[in-house]
């Protein structure tokens, strides 16, 4: 592990590297690495005592450990070593992590510690932030600056290297589904859910089968209206402006009201609604044209709420009203209060509190106020509602629910049709009604397409996490048949090629592996890089793992599920341990 810049301490003083697990190991189900601590650091009784001045630090970037249910006092060095991985496996999940595994244990006079990970090396990096942090906590005098500060520095890296949030939301769910997952190598925030033939392939939750064509045509707002309206659809009128020259044109074209918006933004970013003046419009196109590509898109404004439509793999999977985050008055609470309200309120849903956002009290919430004379101190008539932003973005706690019932036919209709014709498997729409319940009109419209549509929509507006899931990942996303055969470390080192092999059937020896007769070179020679090189083959409908008791003691499981398991005869030993992951992991016979 590296030091901390300006320390004198050596890089690794704090733990020694044992092992990085790359399967189901006798600490866990899930990949982890693990570490033996330095005894003469975690014995020392001034860090047992600064453990609560710590976690009041992270507060605001983890949830607070119990010290007296987790911590024994008793035994100081396990102590320590239990704070130090708990806290480390809270930070990776506190950005866009889903590391399940940590503890911590007494082996002999060793406390030896293990945590799971996205990437070995920065799971490292935390726990090893995690000891200086303790260690500094004893004589820095500004340690709190350097704690905000370096731990600031770490989540950043972990915004990096974790999966994005949608992934982490489809990995939540298909562990629940007891569904397999794992990254894509040399496709960065590309996942596979399943194994083999039974494999889903995601980039976030764009599906493989999405076209290319059309998932490219969605990132463009103008040439996706364009397409729409040769269909037939609904869609608001608008106009391409690449200079301020250009607004005269725009503005007799659409007229006002209109809306500003980058011609290949995100996220409503960026975008000015509500425009009624040509100095108003000047505005909102020079916002724009900041976060656009030398084109601005000037745009109808059509009333009513914003709708997004989901249509995954054809079948028409929700409508979610989107509403900008509002307060409604009492005549007595100030703003403030009805936000704290609010976000009581949030907390106490379920789905809400771990999906959804808090309303941010920001500078443009309070620029929005200011420009109606208002400020968090105001207190707003009864019954009155006010709404805190102009857009309905979800980080901006807009307010969303549920219409799918009240939808009118015609509506998903269009929606799925939509959706086939831009041959898109996963596919958000917008769009825009007064009534959701009634037939598009010349009033309703058309906004935009994703094609990597949010899924954290409908699940702070109520959808079931495992509906949202089931519906993106497919009905086939599971596991193959398997079977794992444990061989001497001769016969191991062999690497023998199985005979009779039929196509389809994906087989690994040792460090060499193949689909039926086929042969195949796996980027890194290790049974496990075998078994993902196969999983990750569409071809294979069953994988048979030949291995040794070493190489399973050294890097864990290749899988974590078996359908038979073949033991050694009694010339080769498991150890106990091993034996009873083995048995864990299988859920179907065993030979001995």
């Amino acid at each position: 592990m590296s030091a901390t810049r300006g320390d004198s301490r050596k890089p690794g003083s704090y733990f020694q590297l044992e092992r990085v697990y790359t399967g189901p190991n006798i600490h866990s189900s899930d990949p982890v690495v693990r570490v033996s601590w330095n005894n003469g650091f975690l014995k020392k009784r001034s860090f047992f005592e600064s453990l609560s001045v710590m976690m009041e630090a992270s507060a605001s970037w983890v949830e607070l450990l119990d010290t007296d249910a987790e911590l024994d006092p008793s035994d100081v060095a396990l102590a320590v070593g239990t704070f130090l991985t708990n806290w480390s496996w809270k930070i990776l999940n506190a950005e866009r992590g889903f590391v399940k595994s940590h503890g911590s244990q007494r082996d002999g006079e060793r406390v030896i510690s293990w945590i799971g990970y996205h990437d070995p090396t920065l799971s490292l990096q935390v726990l090893d932030h995690a000891a200086e942090s303790i260690r500094r906590l004893s004589f820095d005098q500004d340690w709190a600056t350097w704690f905000a500060r370096s731990t600031a520095s770490i989540l950043k890296i972990c915004r990096v290297k974790h999966p994005d949030y949608q992934a982490k939301f489809l990995m939540q769910a298909a562990d629940a589904l007891n569904i397999p997952y794992f990254a894509v190598p040399s496709m960065p925030r590309c996942w596979q859910y399943g194994w083999g033939r039974r494999g889903a392939l995601s980039f976030e939750t764009g599906i493989a089968e999405n076209s290319y064509l059309f998932h490219q045509t969605a990132r463009n707002k103008p040439e996706t209206k364009a397409f729409l309206r040769s269909l037939g659809f609904p869609v608001a009128r608008d106009c391409v402006v690449r200079s301020q020259a250009g607004l005269s044109r725009a503005r007799r074209r659409v007229g006002f009201p209109c809306v500003t918006k980058p011609v290949d933004g995100k996220q409503s970013r960026n975008v000015t609604v509500g425009i009624t003046s040509p100095d108003q419009l000047l505005k909102g196109f020079e916002e724009a044209w900041q976060f656009s590509r030398g084109r601005v898109l000037i745009e109808q404004m059509l009333q009513g709420d914003v709708h997004r439509l989901m249509v995954v793999r054809g079948e028409y999977l929700c409508s979610v009203r989107r509403v900008p985050a509002s307060v409604i008055g009492d005549g007595i609470s100030t703003i403030e209060a009805l936000l704290d309200e609010k976000e009581s309120n949030r907390l106490a849903d379920p789905a809400k509190a771990l999906y959804g956002y808090a309303v941010p009290r920001n500078d443009e919430m309070k620029k929005r106020l200011a420009k109606r004379s208002l400020s968090l101190d105001s207190v707003l008539p009864e019954n009155f509602e006010y709404h805190l932003f102009d857009l309905p973005r979800t980080s901006l706690g807009s307010t969303l629910t549920d219409v799918t019932n009240i939808t009118h036919r015609d509506v998903k209709q269009m929606a799925m049709a939509i959706a086939e014709a831009m041959r898109l498997q996963c596919i958000g729409i917008d769009y825009i009604s007064r009534d959701i319940s009634l037939p598009p009109t010349s009033t309703c419209g058309f906004l935009e397409v994703n094609s990597v549509p949010s899924i954290q929509i409908p699940l702070v507006a109520g959808i079931k996490h495992e509906k949202c899931v089931k519906a993106i990942l497919g009905q086939r996303a599971g596991r193959i048949p398997s079977t794992l055969k444990i061989v001497s470390g001769d016969e191991f080192k062999a690497h023998k090629q199985p005979e009779e092999k039929q196509h389809g059937e994906g087989w690994v020896w040792g460090q060499t592996c193949g689909i039926g007769p086929m042969k195949l070179v796996p980027k890194t020679a290790s049974t496990f890089e075998c078994a993902r090189t196969l999983l990750m083959n569409p071809r294979v409908q069953r994988i048979d793992i030949v291995t040794s008791v070493d190489d399973l003691v050294k890097n864990g499981l290749p899988l974590d599920y078996f359908d038979h398991i073949a033991f050694p005869d009694g010339s080769t030993t498991i150890p106990p341990d091993w034996q009873a992951l083995l048995q864990q992991m299988m859920g179907g016979t065993a030979d001995r």
